[in-house]
């Protein structure tokens, strides 16, 4: 699948192509660990960005298997990153949030300057 599950994701995804940020894939399936995970966002198999809505951390199991899954992907090489709807509504944190991630795992060289 192509397209952003959420209003969330279309925003990040947005607000990403709007900075000129790369351009991630959408949706891309791994299997890490014995587990097949799918990634909201995805730059060469080296960093995965999850946005997480709502009600994402609920429940103690939910926020269990969120864990062994960023460790799954940790384990794999892969820099995990995530932000809540309130980042995705901050414009100059969700920049920094996934450009430091970027810087991390190698898809940028530098911390680009806010683009305002």
């Amino acid at each position: 699948m192509d397209s952003s599950e959420s209003l969330g994701e279309s925003r990040s995804r947005c607000l990403m192509h709007e900075w000129g940020l790369p351009t991630p894939t959408l949706r891309r399936r791994y299997e890490l660990c014995g587990h097949e995970y799918r990634a909201d966002f995805d730059w060469d198999g080296r960093l995965v960005g999850e946005f997480d809505g709502m009600g994402e951390y609920a429940a103690d199991d939910r926020i269990r298997d969120e864990r062994a899954r960023d460790a799954d992907f940790q384990q794999g090489g892969i820099e995990v990153v995530h932000w809540p709807w309130a980042d995705a509504q901050d414009r100059p944190r969700l920049f920094r949030i996934i450009t430091q991630a970027m810087v991390r795992a190698g898809t940028l060289r530098a911390v680009p300057p806010f683009p305002g």
